[in-house]
């Protein structure tokens, strides 16, 4: 992939990470079946969903006046989603929604945008899918190429929606989860210049508002006996300016 290099920092990590195939196709599932079933229809790409998100912040102080999803009553695909929430179930008697999405907004997202923005590779590699990590780790390389630094601050996560829960469509494994939600993070991007880090995009108090989508997938891990949530695909757009 060609990448304008006058473009930000952000700009080119989000043409390096525009390509997100597994989300696509769950998406894209749960809106034909939504379709089919004659209910609310569900916005089945990444790109309007994050349009959403960029327009509800352009048009309210309240950085999600549209809620694109809920938990619970927004994705009306029940029969699809309804089997992926049993299925996970079946695996997990233990396992409840709305538990777990609370976990991803506290505790699971910003860790994974820690180590990611660092380019922790080894943590990554812990609980990401084998495509997913490829990904990352080449975004992370190019970084390092480049000889720039992100700030690694996560100050808060917010509007964590469940997008979707599908059996999986390619490989037959277990449901995934398409979860979306906005990161307030620091812009601030450093790079070595003259044997010292320099500044030279953002400031230390400039916050930038962030959107991701992160596709989630139970898997059992063998080595440890025991059931893991593992990112199996990722894709982050730009929202703007945290005001």
């Amino acid at each position: 992939m060609i990448v304008d290099e006058d473009e930000s920092a952000w700009n080119r990590m989000q043409s390096r990470l525009k390509e997100a195939p597994i989300i696509a196709s769950v998406l894209e599932a749960a809106g034909k079946i939504s379709n089919a079933s004659g209910v609310k229809k569900v916005r089945n790409t990444v790109g309007d969903i994050g349009e959403d998100a960029r327009e509800a912040w352009e048009t309210s102080q309240n950085p999600w006046v549209y809620r694109i999803s809920s938990v619970w009553d927004t994705i009306m695909a029940e029969d699809e989603f309804a089997i992926g929430i049993r299925e996970l179930r079946r695996l997990d008697p233990s396992f409840d929604l709305e538990t777990w999405r609370s976990s991803v907004e506290t505790s699971l997202a910003p860790s994974l945008l820690i180590d990611y923005m660092r380019g922790d590779l080894k943590v990554l590699k812990t609980y990401t899918g084998e495509a997913v990590y490829n990904k990352l780790a080449a975004e992370v390389r190019e970084r390092k190429k480049e000889g720039i630094i992100f700030d690694d601050n996560v100050l808060g996560i917010e509007h964590c929606d469940v997008h979707a829960c599908q059996l999986d469509p390619n490989d037959k494994g277990s449901p995934i989860i398409v979860l979306g939600f906005q990161a307030q993070q620091i812009n601030c991007i450093r790079k070595k210049v003259s044997s010292k880090l320099e500044i030279i995009e953002g400031a230390e108090d400039d916050i930038k508002l962030n959107y991701y989508m992160v596709a989630w997938q139970r898997i059992f891990d063998e080595e440890d006996g025991c059931l893991k949530w593992k990112v199996v695909d990722l894709q982050y757009q730009q929202i703007g300016d945290y005001i």
